[in-house]
């Protein structure tokens, strides 16, 4: 397995121990020539690209769910450079207030309107809160890495507890790099977020996480933090490791570590900026938690939170001994956590506005305004039995919508259309006439006599153009549904427009 840069980022948290051992004859500039400058270099030339693919682009976004209901559809866009990495992506909802998540795969749609869309399906029991937030895996130097969303720790407990956690690794048992002890073959990477807090679970094989003996070798463990929009021209780079270990005769120990270097990869410092940390092991899990602020604040950090609110962050075993032997075991891809879930109650019905048609174009066009901003579940056009499904201009329910369908192949005749838009919960409709070439046209659906209204007149009308059998002078305004055909259906449906407007 190559070097990751998850790896390095822990051997950092070893030798900046080494920097205050006394027993090491080097002085500091000369340990920094030997050891931290080359790893730093590779932890640069391994980073770089991810790190500027999470900043000059956006990774996902316009994401949108329909009203909270039995069936559910959620949309998201995904930016060019994660298209091309061949990604995969479900989401994850709850219904009950965050205690449970359940997962539902996501696929790439591709059509007009859509093209770097990806839709994802679910079923929905729950009668309250919807939560619900995305993740992504995609291809990264021979690796999967993942981009994700996360539930929140708002209650800041430690160990956090599994329903706050997201998984920001997809990483496989058996892929050590250097040896055979299971407890440094990393399994996995989970992370959550309070208001205050970060929180990170490692887990492995098994063993547990032992940090060695008295004289070595010594296990270290830990997660790195970059900020991924540090400004990309500046002549620095600080990143920030959260490690745990005991030994080197107590210079090695958990904290944070502070490395700033050149992106060429010339180290410049390395220090503990704080040893206040929290740190428990339970079983093959090691949690680890600090304070949002020792990193945030530094003011090498960067920006925060910026556009994108979340950090790259990469997990990591390695070990040492007393002859300064520094060995990489097992890492994790890269990771971007995104500090943000989505949140849906209550609804309030969406509504159409100008419909309309162009003549010159033969496009059709109407506009969804949504006051929760719910993707609508179906946007769609009937039209003699055929259905329609119109394209959106704009994937921001914000704000309102303007969707459009152009006619394939115009024939000239009557048209009579209706416009059916749903948020998932709530239905609104509008009927609509217009003619191609020389057609008679209803220019009110139901309006059998031509007289500006609909009401029980027309009801008597077309029930004896149904009983009679095409005996009387048949105008577009009989077939009510627009299937085609006039029966009984069109009563049915005749009769509730008069009944329910």
């Amino acid at each position: 397995m190559k070097i990751k840069p998850s790896l390095i980022v822990l051997l950092f948290i070893v030798t900046a121990g080494f920097t205050q051992n006394s027993q090491t004859q080097l002085d500091e500039e000369a340990m920094i020539e030997l050891i931290y400058q080359p790893m730093f270099n590779k932890f640069v030339q391994q980073t770089e690209t991810f790190r500027r693919m999470s900043r000059e682009q956006i990774i996902f976004e316009n994401l949108y769910a329909s009203a909270p209901a039995a069936s559910i559809q959620a949309h998201a866009d995904f930016a060019d450079t994660l298209m091309m990495m061949s990604p995969t992506a479900s989401i994850y909802f709850s219904g009950d207030n965050q205690q449970n998540w359940s997962a539902s795969e996501c696929i790439h749609l591709g059509t007009p309107g859509y093209l770097n869309t990806w839709e994802c399906d679910f079923s929905y029991s729950g009668s309250g809160q919807l939560d619900w937030y995305l993740r992504v895996a995609h291809d990264y130097e021979l690796e999967r890495a993942v981009v994700s969303q996360c539930p929140e720790n708002a209650l800041d407990i430690f160990p956090p507890p599994a329903n706050t956690l997201a998984s920001l690794a997809d990483e496989p048992a058996g892929d050590l790099a250097i040896g055979d002890s299971l407890f440094l073959d990393l399994t996995g990477m989970n992370v959550t977020y309070s208001s205050d807090r970060l929180f990170v679970e490692l887990t492995t094989t098994s063993g547990g996480f032992p940090v060695g003996e008295f004289f070595g070798p010594w296990y270290l463990y830990g997660a790195g933090f970059l900020n991924p929009i540090q400004d990309l021209n500046s002549d620095q780079l600080s990143i920030y490791a959260l490690g745990y270990g005991n030994g080197f005769f107590g210079n090695l120990h958990p904290g944070v570590m502070k490395l700033v270097g050149t992106p060429g990869g010339e180290i410049i410092s390395a220090e503990y900026i704080s040893t206040d940390i929290e740190y428990l092991v339970s079983g093959n899990s090691l949690f680890l938690s600090v304070a949002k602020n020792i990193i945030t604040d530094d003011p090498d950090f960067g920006a925060w939170p910026g556009d994108i609110n979340g950090f790259v962050v990469m997990g990591l075993t390695a070990s040492a001994d007393i002859n300064q032997n520094m060995m990489f075991h097992d890492g994790t891809a890269p990771g971007l956590i995104l500090m943000d879930h989505q949140t849906q109650s209550g609804n309030s019905a969406p509504t159409l506005s100008d419909v309309g048609y162009n003549s010159e174009t033969f496009t059709l066009t109407a506009t969804y305004s949504d006051p929760d901003a719910n993707l609508p579940f179906f946007h769609q056009i009937t039209h003699q039995g055929n259905i329609w499904e119109m394209i959106p201009a704009s994937h921001q329910y914000e704000n309102p919508v303007e969707y459009s369908f152009t006619i394939p192949e115009p024939t000239d005749g009557a048209y009579n259309v209706v416009f059916s838009f749903s948020d998932g919960a709530v239905t609104d409709q509008e009927s609509f006439s217009f003619t191609i070439g020389e057609a008679t046209v209803c220019l009110i659906t139901g309006d059998t006599n031509d007289d500006g209204a609909v009401n029980v007149l027309d009801v008597v009308i077309l029930v004896a153009e149904i009983l009679c059998g095409n005996c009387t002078d048949s105008t577009p305004c009989f077939d009510v549904n627009l299937d085609g055909n006039v029966n009984v259906l069109d009563v049915v449906l005749l009769v509730d427009m008069i009944l329910n407007g």
